[in-house]
């Protein structure tokens, strides 16, 4: 078995399949002729192809423009990174949020935004520890 990948040229595996499983596959497309090559080899040659199955970034991206948008303000805090901007990432597409502006998003990021929790603790006056969920990044509607 040759040490084959599927950035190959179709034309290398044609000769890979014809000298190494003494089949002749020139008039089937480089996807087909690698789909039989990993039944006969039994290995997997498609890292570098997508799965059928992933939309593209550039689909996931027109289907969000298509989405309603949503107008949201993410405040400046003073936690952390609290004045830097906000990365969403929704099906491989990201958005870079400005703080203290206002912005328009499509309807799947807000629903990323309202869904990114975290757990705080408060203290009681007894000592012990009370959880309380808290937007990651609170944010506000604006009309």
């Amino acid at each position: 078995m040759a040490n084959m990948t599927a950035s190959q040229s179709k034309g290398e595996w044609v000769a890979y399949m014809k000298d190494t499983h003494g089949v002749d596959l020139s008039g089937s497309t480089k996807d087909e002729i690698i789909a039989k090559a990993e039944e006969l080899d039994g290995v997997t040659y498609t890292n570098t192809r997508k799965p059928a199955a992933m939309k593209s970034v550039s689909a996931a991206h027109s289907e969000q423009r298509a989405q309603k948008r949503v107008k949201l303000r993410i405040p400046s805090t003073e936690a952390i990174g609290g004045k830097d901007d906000v990365y969403v990432g929704v099906n491989g597409v990201g958005y870079l949020i400005k703080r203290d502006e206002d912005v328009s998003v499509p309807e799947s990021v807000y629903f990323a935004l309202d869904d990114a929790k975290q757990t705080i603790f408060k203290q009681e006056k007894d000592g012990s520890l009370s959880p309380r969920k808290v937007h990651r990044f609170p944010f506000s509607l604006v009309a």
